[in-house]
């Protein structure tokens, strides 16, 4: 799914879904962006870790990028690219749900995004990479 603001509405945001090819016959969640901001710790507290907080669900957790506002430099604010634990599983909604309610015990998320495929093409963007060798 992509998101952007309309010209006509400037508050509203409108959801428009990938377009399903014609002719696809297998339609498939593979795993789930989230953005999610991870609770303050006390002093000497271990940071949170997401591994062991998916560890009961089906799926693992795939990346973590931090994403730095200008007047953050906490590194609390994260996007997580979620996956199921099997290469050929199809996450449901309620698989998605409990990833969801995993990552509730250690951030606020605030945006989640299926990550689908249509016979076995990504419907989504690749892990974005920063180069930073220069």
């Amino acid at each position: 799914m992509t998101f952007a603001l309309t010209d006509e509405l400037p508050d509203i945001v409108a959801i428009e879904p990938f377009p399903v090819p014609s002719g696809s016959r297998r339609r498939r969640v593979i795993g789930v962006d989230v953005w999610l901001e991870l609770r303050p710790t006390n002093e000497g507290a271990p940071r949170p870790d997401l591994h062991s907080t998916l560890s009961r669900t089906g799926c693992r957790l795939l990346d973590v990028t931090v994403v730095t506002a200008p007047d953050d430099s906490t590194g609390r604010r994260l996007r997580a690219r979620v996956v199921a634990r099997h290469d050929d599983a199809h996450l449901t909604d309620e698989a998605v749900t409990e990833v969801l309610a995993a990552l509730a015990l250690v951030g606020h998320w605030s945006l989640a995004r299926k990550l689908e495929e249509f016979d076995a093409t990504p419907a989504f963007p690749p892990i974005a990479r920063q180069d930073t060798t220069g």
